[in-house]
């Protein structure tokens, strides 16, 4: 942990669906999927995202959260990992830019 605390965007990052699993990138061609835990632990810290937050014209926003992070995770499940562009920060910017999160859809590493 003191490396995250000295570095916070060294950490490791993922996202959830409506249901609570847990999608992260954790290596080339690998999305680790669960309910309690990250590929590499416990979570430590998440920040809730209001459905409020989401500006897309659509009728269901929950379905349309769950398809997003669906949509990231496939897309990086053909992509290979590496800790400067393709990681895992770079999968969750993928699903919140497909949802126009916070009326911005440029999010990056």
């Amino acid at each position: 942990p003191l490396l995250t605390w000295m570095f916070p965007f060294i950490g490791h990052l993922g996202i959830v669906t409506s249901e609570g699993m847990i999608h992260d990138f954790i290596g080339p061609y690998t999305i680790n999927t669960n309910t309690r835990r990250t590929g590499f632990g416990l979570v430590t810290k998440y920040l809730p995202v209001s459905i409020d937050e989401l500006h897309i014209d659509a009728p269901n926003k929950l379905l349309s959260w769950d398809t997003a992070v669906e949509r990231a995770s496939d897309k990086y499940l053909g992509i290979v990992h590496d800790l400067i562009c393709n990681n895992c920060h770079s999968h969750v910017a993928c699903a919140l830019n497909e949802l126009n999160y916070r009326n911005f859809n440029g999010w990056n590493t």
